[in-house]
């Protein structure tokens, strides 16, 4: 899951609207458009987040092929 981004500012005003979402979402904090953190929730099961993704990598990986795709031959 890909971190949202908000600028500080924002999430200084809605400190409690954040506080309850980093239950399910990671938060990037920037400031002028810099990241500066990243808000998260230490207890959330990431292994969990990583078995439920493992499905959707393919089983075989075909080296001779994908060098191909890479040269521009396929």
């Amino acid at each position: 899951m890909t971190p949202a981004t908000i600028p500080a500012s924002e999430f200084r005003q809605n400190f409690g609207k954040y506080l309850s979402l980093v239950d399910v979402q990671d938060f990037q904090i920037t400031k002028n458009g810099k990241v500066v953190g990243l808000w998260t929730n230490p207890h959330r099961d990431k292994l969990s987040l990583v078995e439920s993704l493992a499905g959707s990598v393919h089983a075989e990986i075909d080296l001779e092929r994908d060098r191909e795709e890479r040269r521009g031959r396929l």
